[in-house]
């Protein structure tokens, strides 16, 4: 059965069937957005004009110079703002001895701080995928990527072939798949799993496999925020699949909702034994959600290789 902490894995696709390699689960953390602000412009030096004529013969010395330039531009900025504003330089030079005529005015004051700012920095902010509206086909934003097992099961993931194959079988002229329910959402999908043997020669262990989004702007499933994942629209109240087996008597537990989202969902987690035509399962979704984790996954324990199907995953407004 799907555990309640999925496994991070990389998919791959080869020759249609989507291959995996193992890596760990991680915690959920938030992500607040956050930017910066420009920093102040400096302000104008004005320098002090020198002191007027010195006496007759030699005259007296002409004050100092000009104020120092204006204050620095604040450093506050963004994400490491750069620093702001330069200080003017110091003020004008004082006055030369006054000779028969007084002295010379002092300089003008120093430059003026630089007006610019720091640069402001990059705002996080949510920018997961906004699906436009019911019903949604949610194997067009999840994807099958979160893989579990027992240690043997996940241990083998990388083996060629690997105990999981999952295969887009949409446009098959046999199967399951090439006799889709009018009006399916989203792909058809074959899964074949193949039992680990265990090395003390026990009973075969397990796996199972939940559809998760991809982190936004990524290729790389996100085990990390739920906020982060697929916003969808006001107004849906039930998660739905169609499944079926490749011969019949296959035995596969199915799960419609998540952990993450145990508050929105009425879990369901199914014990089915398929059958060649299909079937389908639904679970409400109540009011309150925005980004759903993961609406589906499946697992089973079997011991003996089994083939299944499953169709039409869909997030929609009929009441369940």
């Amino acid at each position: 059965m799907l555990a309640p902490n999925v496994r991070k894995l990389l998919i791959t696709f080869v020759g249609g069937a989507i291959v995996a390699g193992v890596a760990c689960s991680t915690n959920v953390q938030r992500m607040i957005p956050q930017g910066g602000t420009a920093g102040a412009s400096g302000s104008a030096g004005a320098g002090t004009a020198g002191a007027s004529s010195g006496s007759a013969g030699a005259g007296t010395a002409g004050t100092t110079g000009g104020t120092a330039g204006g204050t620095a531009g604040v450093t506050t900025g963004g994400t490491a703002g750069t620093t702001v504003g330069t200080a003017g330089s110091v003020g004008g030079t004082a006055g030369a001895a006054g000779a028969t005529t007084g002295g010379t005015a002092g300089a003008t004051g120093g430059a003026a701080g630089a007006t610019t700012g720091g640069t402001a920095g990059a705002t996080v902010v949510d920018n997961s995928v906004k699906i436009p509206s019911l019903p949604v086909a949610v194997t067009q934003y999840w994807y099958p990527s979160g893989w579990d097992g027992d240690a043997n099961t996940m241990a083998a993931f990388t083996a060629v072939p690997p105990p999981i194959t999952i295969t887009d079988m949409s446009t098959a002229t046999t199967g399951p798949c090439s006799r889709r329910v009018a009006g399916a959402l989203g792909s058809c999908f074959k899964i074949t799993y193949t039992p680990v043997a265990q090395p003390d020669g026990g009973a075969p262990g397990n796996a199972s496999v939940a559809l998760l989004a991809n982190l936004p702007n990524s290729a790389t499933p996100n085990f990390i925020d739920n906020t982060m994942t697929p916003e969808v629209p006001a107004g849906a109240m039930r998660a739905a699949v169609q499944v079926a087996g490749d011969v019949g008597g296959e035995s596969v537990l199915f799960n419609l909702g998540s952990s993450m989202d145990s508050s929105y969902f009425d879990m369901q987690f199914t014990g089915t034994t398929l059958t060649t035509s299909w079937q389908q399962l639904t679970t409400a979704i109540q009011p309150g959600y925005s980004h759903i984790f993961s609406p589906f996954g499946w697992g089973s324990s079997s011991a003996t290789p089994i083939t299944f199907y499953y169709d039409d995953v869909r997030i929609d407004a009929t009441a369940p």
